[in-house]
């Protein structure tokens, strides 16, 4: 049973490892640790100001160029070593993506093969993506702090694919569809072309 509402892609994930299945490690960043850190650095009135002027590349350098907290810092580091594992992936898990009527899928950002060293820097870049203008104008509504992240136990995989329970190009709609390709998931997300596609 989830408890708190951690966005589309956390809430699955804890879904599928409370179901027993063998999902890599992971920790979640909620949005209330992102509040934390833009209150240490007084960023939270600001960032509304600059956002009513669609100012959102301002936003974006006030958070790259803000510190974590001590306390939050502990908190991630803890975490991080709990999770032993060298390599990393940081995932946006935004409130209004993955619902009904959007998938935002590709909208926010997921960054892959993430080291301890750019760990921080990471998690920031994931936070702006709340902030790009392509993100904004498919979005229903204006959230600007509804933000959590997943950080992750980065698999190196052979293949990765997404599987859709409708395909929504069939004319039937009787179909699931299943897109697989060699490598990472982000083969599949970014560049499409080598894509192979199942459906069944």
């Amino acid at each position: 049973m989830i408890l708190n509402n951690y966005g589309g892609k956390a809430n699955s994930l804890i879904k599928v490892r409370d179901g027993g299945f063998n999902v890599p490690k992971f920790f979640i960043l909620s949005s209330e640790d992102f509040e934390e850190f833009l209150d240490f650095n007084n960023l939270r009135k600001l960032i509304e100001v600059l956002f009513k002027d669609k100012k959102y590349s301002e936003i974006k350098k006030c958070i790259l160029n803000a510190e974590f907290p001590d306390s939050l810092k502990k908190k991630i580091e803890e975490k991080y070593n709990e999770l032993d594992s060298d390599i990393l992936s940081v995932r946006s898990s935004a409130f209004n993506e993955d619902g009904v009527s959007k998938s935002f899928t590709g909208q926010y950002k997921s960054i892959l093969n993430v080291t301890f060293d750019n760990l921080y820097q990471s998690i920031k870049e994931c936070w702006c993506s709340l902030y790009e203008e392509n993100v904004l104008v498919y979005s229903d509504k204006d959230d600007l702090f509804g933000m959590n992240l997943v950080i992750q136990s980065m698999i190196i995989s052979d293949y990765a694919g997404v599987a859709f329970s409708l395909d929504v190009t069939s004319e039937t709609g009787n179909y699931s569809l299943i897109e697989i390709v060699k490598g990472s998931g982000e083969n599949l997300v970014c560049f499409q072309d080598n894509s192979y596609k199942v459906t069944c």
